[in-house]
């Protein structure tokens, strides 16, 4: 007798089946901000050159027509002398208009004008991870085992997670991210797997698709956690405290 046969004897929707059923939701919520927190830790707020000693803004910086044809400040140029026309590249950095204890990556490391590609470079690297373990990972777990796949993948990303929030360079923070990427992608499919094989073929579709509710979820959640955490260290820092929590997962 095959393991769907047995299944499909003892029934579809068991209090076994439920409880896998929330435990592996209660990873895929925790996930989302993994993959879309950059939205908020790369964050770019309004930005012009750091003004010269005793100087203004409108003797300083110029003014350029945005993308929708409005004046402002001018983001990346200010004024080679005061009063004159001739412009330059800033020379003292930028002052960034945040709120109170606001900080992201983008105003930690000035990655603005000439050095904005690089958050989405830091999101194509994430992904470039979430393909490395999309191919790696997941073929492991099944020579392996799913469940020591998917408990080493989860701690070994929350330890990363947490290096996260203290890395002191761009390159350092690149680096964890695409391995958190690849960890992310494979305990997102090990635990999707596991999830399905204990509902019996004919019941396993409605909840494949009701897991993507506590996606949803965490996405909301992740919105409102970075309203309240303004800096891009203390959200790493939240993001990954979850996790910590599937640690229990091994009993």
């Amino acid at each position: 007798m095959k393991l769907d046969d047995v299944l499909t004897h003892i029934g579809g929707y068991g209090r076994f089946q439920i409880l896998i059923f929330v435990l592996i939701g209660l990873i895929n919520l925790r996930s989302s901000g993994y993959l879309l927190g950059i939205v908020f830790i790369g964050y770019k707020p309004d930005h012009h050159c750091t003004l010269p000693t005793n100087a203004t803004l409108n003797e300083s910086v110029p003014l350029e027509l945005d993308n929708e044809g409005n004046w402002q400040l001018s983001q990346c140029k200010m004024y080679a002398v005061s009063g004159s026309n001739k412009t330059i590249t800033c020379t003292d950095g930028w002052d960034y208009a945040t709120e109170k204890g606001e900080k992201t990556i983008v105003t930690e490391w000035d990655l603005v004008c000439g050095q904005d590609w690089l958050v989405d470079m830091s999101t194509t690297i994430h992904m470039a991870g979430i393909m490395c373990g999309s191919l790696f990972i997941t073929p492991l777990s099944d020579r392996v085992g799913r469940k020591h796949v998917l408990l080493a993948c989860l701690w070994i990303q929350t330890a990363l997670a947490f290096g996260l929030a203290f890395t002191t360079s761009y390159l350092q923070f690149v680096i964890l991210r695409f391995f958190i990427g690849a960890l992310n992608r494979g305990i997102a499919v090990i635990s999707y797997v596991m999830m399905t094989e204990v509902f019996p073929p004919s019941h396993r579709t409605l909840p494949g698709i009701a897991q993507q509710v506590f996606w949803a979820a965490g996405l909301m959640g992740l919105a409102f956690i970075a309203w309240l955490v303004k800096d891009w260290r203390d959200l790493s820092l939240v993001i990954s405290l979850p996790t910590v929590l599937m640690v229990s997962y091994y009993w």
